[in-house]
Order: C-alpha cells, then structure tokens, then sequence
C-alpha cells in the first residue's frame, strides 16, 4: 500500500481482502497510510449468494463511516 500511496501521489489508499468460509464472504477493508499505517478498518460479513446485492449497501456504508472518521478529524484540528 505504501508504495501505491507514493506512486499515486496520495497520502492514503484503501487495502482489502476477501475470505470464503461455511457460505459466508468476510471483507475486510483498510486505509492504510504512505507509511503504512492503519488508519482505519472494518469488516463485513454476508452470505455468499448475497454478496452482488449487498455490494452496493457495503460502499455506502464505508463511505459513511469514513465521512465520520474524516469529520472527528477535522474537529480535532479546530480545537
């Protein structure tokens, strides 16, 4: 991820993975930074045969919990 976040002239990149396991899909997904440091993560689990539906649910959800991690910051630096 590092090199990606250098390459790419960011300060962070999403990371993730994916296991198979008694029917379930388990996401994992992660912003690491150019330094290789977590910044935040999470995991989603559905079943295998919903996993295209849900799909869409899953991105809203990142996208909404990042907006939150990413507000708490900026709060942060205000005070």
């Amino acid at each position: 991820p590092q090199d990606a976040a250098v390459r790419l002239s960011v300060d962070a990149v999403f990371t993730g993975s994916m296991r198979l396991s008694a029917g379930q899909v388990k996401i994992r997904i992660e912003l690491v930074d150019r330094k290789g440091f977590q910044l935040w993560a999470d995991t989603f689990v559905s079943r295998r045969d919903q996993v295209a539906a849900e799909e869409q649910k899953m991105a809203e959800e990142i996208l909404a919990r990042m907006r939150l991690a990413l507000a708490g910051d900026l709060a942060k630096e205000v005070h």
